[in-house]
């Protein structure tokens, strides 16, 4: 009889899930620096959305390896996907209000 059951693996952390939570913190930091270069402050709200995006399609993977591998780091994952969407929404904001304020001036 085959025993389809993952291993238990649950005191490894998955790499995905740790990778999930640094790319969502870095996702939330990035369109700041564009109000210091002003050169960038166009560019940079755009490049964290697209790093968000991958956050949240790494959560999705992370959580699949972890499902069949029986690893922890769940809650990195969680945490991460969370870090993610939110570093969305404030670059969502920062690109709105970017274009307000150029628009007054």
């Amino acid at each position: 009889m085959v025993d389809n059951t993952p291993p238990d693996n649950s005191s490894v952390t998955n790499g995905k899930a740790v990778a999930t939570l640094i790319v969502g913190l870095l996702s939330i930091p990035l369109p700041f620096f564009g109000l210091f270069f002003d050169v960038f402050s166009y560019v940079l709200p755009f490049f964290g959305i697209a790093i968000g995006i991958f956050g949240i399609v790494l959560y999705g993977k992370a959580v699949n390896e972890m499902a069949w591998t029986g690893e922890g780091g769940r809650g990195k994952a969680t945490a991460g996907l969370i870090f993610s969407i939110a570093g969305i929404f404030i670059q969502l904001f920062m690109i709105m209000g970017v274009i307000i304020f150029r628009s007054t001036f």
